[in-house]
């Protein structure tokens, strides 16, 4: 067999390897340090000893008085809450939660590290432990029953601290309460407050709610399903379609390295239409064709097309649309160079969008665009008051290999997890991600769609059902920076294809606006909500998490207890790595090990980020452009075995973010079973081998005369 052959042989059994590497861990070393080096401790392994030796570790720690710092803790979180200064009544109750639970987590993690990396070590140096070790007890026994012990210390901690939470946040409530009713009862209050403040005196302050995400959002020029086999676009530079492809880029790239040997275009089919267009509107289309470089017939900019009528068009003052065009890659990035046309616009000039506009891709970064694999055509709308048709086939791909008699067609493909629709439509970019523009006139405006399926529908309260919407707002006019923003939400229901009535909701940027619709129109779990903005020069933020159904309501004591839980079961894997590092440094050195292996994880995340897959090509296409080939390949490999080695770290680092109870609790979010199975599953993936490795170097470690 070749060395080539063998590295194909290997490498998917290294990939598996990789892939599967934190169970490999998670496995083997427990089996060949406690089933096959300790069998003997394993095997005699006792309870009742391992019980003994807990609760003196248990009684140690409280003789040294360490709950006392429980007191300091609860004064400095009454102290801080008073110099808050919340957005509003909910957020007053918030910031309290995430003061109180910042408070028991620190807490409890600086007494867990200090506790049990300050144990064997101070043991050893006052000789305690030759006691210890000459009693028929095992040091796997002594090793579990201290985790146990330091285990009890910290749930005792959180105890204390839950009691505490629970209590004053109640307090906090009350207080608040009444201050929203005396509000509420005083009036003149704006209509943005005026719901807010209702809908907290309706359902409290103290909750824990779960929220149906959606399962897609664009920005439409007006409302079609998702699905739809035709969906428009606004112009004017507001949305983009990208169209996804998926081509065979060993082949392409092959062929693209000879000169001549690959030529490829791009075919759009794009219908267009206007609505009547303003005097405005009028210059700025005349405006857009001369930068554009188009010269009608005669000179003249007028008429141009004859015999086609679009729904809305105003033959008198008709020109043709124009699209601006590039390549982005599967993250949206666009390839260097690769905004065809030279980057001018381009003319389309049949309205039905029957007629063929042909591209050519440059010569010049054929290249790139061969070796991407996965490739957006980025299709923006240029022409104002004009909508463009969307299908799964506005753009298609023709390439010819030399030689070849007629050329190959690539039709549109949908990459993975975009099940909805093959084509993409976004809006302009925000700082709140997607937007779409307020009009006056609401035929006028473009409109947001959020698609909801599979949603869990709550038991309705009064008929109705709820929605929160949070999302940025940015307004083109200083005059305007004060006032608020006027929007309409529909639902459309999937099922029955019932339009409900327009609810008028007043928005402030990024703050949350509760408003309910009826229980029926959201039947099913299947339906679109359609939002409009009302204010000329507005733009309204759209992101995956903008608008969210409250589904469940539950009990805030029950939700603090899982979080709690939570900062438990991180205790317990601080305790462990902690004696770990016990076992063979002294406890000063061991407390910085420890946070070092704590925090790792993050800190690969962090380098890792930014160094994600196809980093090595967006280097090259940034910084090397004009880099010979065998460099710029070295560059790209070089910086991709690099992502690779620190996602392969990142993987026998334990991820503490997993152990997330502070965000959900802190915005009223219920949190889930799943992420209680997320923290058992980290501790379980590290816990145990930490605990077999700790094993092996203590039952090597002199610890007796």
């Amino acid at each position: 067999m070749t060395s080539q052959a063998a590295v194909v042989a290997v490498s998917p059994v290294f990939a598996w390897a990789i892939e599967n590497l934190q169970w490999l861990v998670a496995g083997l070393i427990p089996l060949a340090c406690l089933g096959i080096y300790g069998f003997r401790d394993l095997f005699r392994f006792s309870i009742g000893r391992t019980r003994a030796i807990s609760s003196v570790c248990f009684a140690e720690s409280i003789r040294k008085r360490v709950l006392w710092l429980t007191p300091l803790a609860i004064a400095g979180v009454i102290v801080v809450s008073q110099f808050q200064r919340p957005l509003d009544e909910m957020d007053a109750i918030r910031q309290t939660t995430k003061f109180c639970l910042f408070a028991a987590g620190l807490l409890v993690m600086v007494a867990s590290i200090m506790l049990a990396c300050t144990s064997l070590p101070k043991e050893i140096e006052n000789r305690v432990i030759y006691t210890v070790v000459t009693k028929p007890i095992s040091r796997l026994e002594i090793l579990v029953g201290k985790i146990a012990g330091f285990a009890g210390v910290s749930a005792t901690i959180l105890l204390i601290m839950g009691l505490f939470t629970f209590g004053y946040l109640h307090v906090r409530e009350w207080a608040v309460m009444s201050s929203v009713q005396s509000r509420l009862a005083g009036g003149g209050l704006d209509a943005v407050t005026q719901r807010t403040l209702q809908f907290y005196a309706d359902n409290g302050l103290l909750d824990a709610r779960s929220y149906s995400q959606t399962r897609d959002v664009q920005a439409l020029a007006e409302y079609s399903r998702m699905d739809a086999p035709l969906r428009w676009m606004m112009g004017d530079g507001q949305q983009d379609a990208y169209v996804p492809f998926v081509l065979d880029s060993a082949a392409l790239s092959a062929a693209a390295s000879e000169v001549g040997g690959l030529n490829m275009s791009l075919v759009l089919h794009v219908p267009w239409r206007q609505r009547v267009l303003t005097a405005a509107e009028v210059e700025a289309q005349k405006t857009t064709a001369k930068e554009a470089g188009y010269s009608p017939a005669g000179g003249k900019l007028g008429p141009q097309i004859t015999g086609m009528v679009s729904p809305g068009l105003d033959m008198s003052k008709t020109i043709p649309a124009f699209v601006r065009v590039g390549i982005t890659d599967a993250f949206g990035s666009p390839v260097a160079g690769a905004t065809l046309n030279g980057g001018k616009l381009i003319a389309l000039p049949d309205a039905t969008g029957q007629s063929a506009v042909e591209i050519p891709i440059p010569a010049e970064v054929l290249g790139q665009v061969a070796k991407l694999g996965r490739l957006y055509v980025q299709i923006g709308g240029m022409s104002p008051g004009t909508y463009y048709g969307v299908t799964d086939r506005s753009a298609i791909v023709l390439y010819a290999v030399a030689g070849s008699v007629k050329p190959t067609t690539i039709y549109p493909k949908a990459f993975e997890g975009r099940p909805v629709s093959v084509v993409v439509i976004h809006g302009r970019n925000g700082t709140d991600g997607q937007q779409i523009r307020g009009y006056a006139e609401a035929a006028d405006s473009p409109v947001g769609v959020f698609s909801f399926r599979g949603a869990d529908v709550p038991v309705a309260t009064g008929g109705r059902v709820s929605f929160e919407y949070r999302g940025g707002i940015e307004r083109g006019d200083d005059d305007l920076s004060q006032m608020q923003t006027q929007s309409e939400f529909r639902v459309v229901n999937i099922k029955t294809g019932k339009t409900s009535e327009a609810e008028k909701v007043p928005l402030e940027s990024r703050r949350a606006v509760r408003f309910s619709v009826p229980a029926e129109d959201v039947a099913g779990g299947d339906f679109d909500v359609v939002v409009k903005c009302g204010s000329e020069g507005h733009w309204l933020g759209l992101r995956g998490n903008t608008l969210q159904l409250i589904s469940v309501n539950q009990g805030f004591g029950l939700n603090l207890f899982k979080s709690l839980l939570i900062l438990w079961l991180l205790s317990v894997l601080v305790v462990g790595v902690s004696i770990f590092c016990s076992t063979f440094l002294s406890w000063p050195i061991a407390v910085v090990l420890t946070l070092v292996i704590l925090l790792g994880h993050w800190g690969v995340m962090q380098l890792s980020d930014v160094m994600a897959p196809g980093v090595g090509r967006q280097v090259v296409n940034d910084l090397f452009t004009g880099a010979a080939p065998p460099v710029a390949e070295t560059i790209n490999r070089s910086l991709e075995a690099l992502s690779s080695v620190l996602r392969g770290m990142s993987l026998v680092l334990p991820d503490i973010s997993r152990f997330a109870a502070m965000e959900d609790m802190e915005k009223g979010v219920t949190i889930s079973g799943f992420r209680i199975l997320e923290a058992l599953e980290v501790l379980g993936l590290f816990g145990l081998p930490i605990l077999a490795l700790s094993y092996v170097f203590f039952r090597n470690k002199e610890v007796a005369p």
